[in-house]
């Protein structure tokens, strides 16, 4: 740290404000000066000063021994450590006020203000006011840093680092000590000389030094001590126990391999459990399916059969086209049934032999090799009359009565199978046929046929 300026008033001896800037001419290049003036001039209390307005102390309030009281003009006793004590008598108010530069480079100002009640020379002695301030070059305040005792006697330690002991002992020396220091004899400046600078610590550090230096060698001794109690193994002791270990390792080695071989037992065995577990549900698996499979039997039977006549379907819509085509046009006809023969010609068998039957019209062996199916056909209800709910509304049945697909008859079998059970209209004409003929239009037919259509509307 560095002192800039020094500032007070009313303090001891000094009765009027006094400034000293170290910052300033003269005193900025000076290199050494001296405080000079007769006694009670106020030499001390300008040191008074710097320690009061940084430390809230000073040196001649805690001289070792002090602890005579002070009267005081408000009527009572201030204790010889109490720093109020350095308001001059007389004087209602004083401060002392200091500029310096902290161990971070920057400016403060540390102020001690002392005062009595109402201002008054007699008034009691009011409590000290502490500030600290940064301030700028010129010496103008920036920012407030802390207020009250504790807060800037801390603060203050903290920016110089440097405590009120550490400051008196080595940036101000107090009135008297330097003298006694030099008149004294070699063990008086020894004393002294720890007193000034602390170096009283030293010797406390060097006893404790020697304390623990000896503890120290104490229980080293104690420990070599026990160390000769301890016998020396002989070399065949050493060798027996060597060999126990070697023998030790080879055993472990040993467990070790076992163990080896157990756990890879032990994995294979997992995986032949494993290995059965999906076996037994493989094995569940196939009987399921061939469960299933025997299920299917009637179904694979049945299209077997329809794989056998499936080739059957061309040749039978051929035969169908080719009686449509003849009931027309009988040269047409003729060689569209030719064309029927030859495809049943390269039909596999027993196609072959089915679709000769129907080409050649042999109803007898036909019927014979339909006739097992007829049950199984005619088993729905809905196509059977008998079978079939009776109807509930009017049936009107219309069918061509040149077809030569479904013959017209089974629409009037059909007519007298569900006549008492219901209304029914049959009607047979020759205008209903097949897109290729073009029958000649008959008046008659037209208007039965219209008649027929009529009935159904209003129905």
């Amino acid at each position: 740290m560095r002192i800039l300026a020094i500032r007070g008033a009313n303090l001891a001896s000094l009765a009027e404000g006094f400034a000293i800037d170290f910052d300033s001419e003269p005193l900025r290049s000076a290199g050494l000066f001296a405080i000079t003036g007769e006694t009670g001039a106020g030499k001390s209390t300008i040191l008074d000063a710097i320690c009061l307005a940084l430390y809230d102390k000073f040196p001649r309030v805690v001289a070792a021994g002090a602890s005579e009281g002070a009267p005081d003009p408000s009527g009572e006793t201030l204790g010889s450590g109490d720093p109020r004590t350095i308001l001059r008598r007389g004087a209602g108010r004083g401060f002392a006020e200091v500029d310096f530069i902290g161990k971070d480079g920057l400016r403060y100002r540390a102020r001690c203000d002392l005062q009595r009640a109402r201002g008054r020379a007699s008034g009691a002695l009011q409590k000290r006011a502490r500030s600290l301030w940064r301030i700028d070059e010129a010496g103008e305040i920036v920012a407030p840093v802390e207020s009250g005792i504790e807060p800037v006697n801390a603060r203050v330690v903290d920016l110089t680092d440097l405590t009120f002991d550490q400051f008196r002992r080595t940036a101000l020396l107090a009135q008297g000590e330097f003298d006694a220091f030099l008149r004294a004899d070699a063990k008086e400046r020894a004393e002294l000389l720890e007193k000034i600078t602390g170096a009283e610590i030293y010797g406390v550090l060097s006893q404790r030094a020697f304390e623990r230096a000896r503890e120290a060698q104490q229980a080293t001794a104690l420990i070599e001590s026990s160390c000769a109690q301890i016998g020396v193994m002989s070399e065949d002791e050493r060798a027996a126990i060597d060999a126990d270990v070697a023998a030790t390792e080879a055993e472990r080695a040993q467990v070790a391999e076992r163990r080896s071989a157990m756990a890879d037992a032990l994995r294979r065995f997992d995986a032949l459990a494993q290995a059965h577990a999906k076996l037994a549900q493989a094995i569940s698996a196939r009987e399921g399916a061939l469960r299933a499979f025997d299920e299917m039997a009637p179904r694979r039977e049945t299209l077997a059969a329809l794989a056998q006549v499936e080739p059957l379907r061309s040749a039978l819509r051929g035969f169908l086209r080719a009686s449509a085509i003849d009931s027309a046009d009988k040269a047409a006809g003729q060689r569209e049934f030719a064309a029927v023969r030859e495809m049943a010609a390269r039909l596999p068998q027993p196609s072959a032999t089915l679709m000769k039957y129907v080409n050649d019209r042999d109803v007898v062996h036909l019927g014979a090799r339909l006739l097992p199916h007829v049950s199984a056909v005619g088993g729905p209800p809905s196509l059977s009359v008998s079978k079939s709910p009776k109807p509930s509304v009017p049936v009107f049945l219309l069918h061509g009565d040149e077809d030569t697909v479904i013959p017209s008859e089974e629409s009037e079998f059909l007519a007298d199978d569900l006549r008492g059970q219901a209304p029914v209209r049959l009607l047979l004409t020759s205008l209903i046929t097949h897109a290729a003929r073009a029958p000649a239009v008959r008046a008659g037919e037209t208007i039965r046929l219209a008649d027929f259509a009529g009935d159904l509307l209003n129905r």
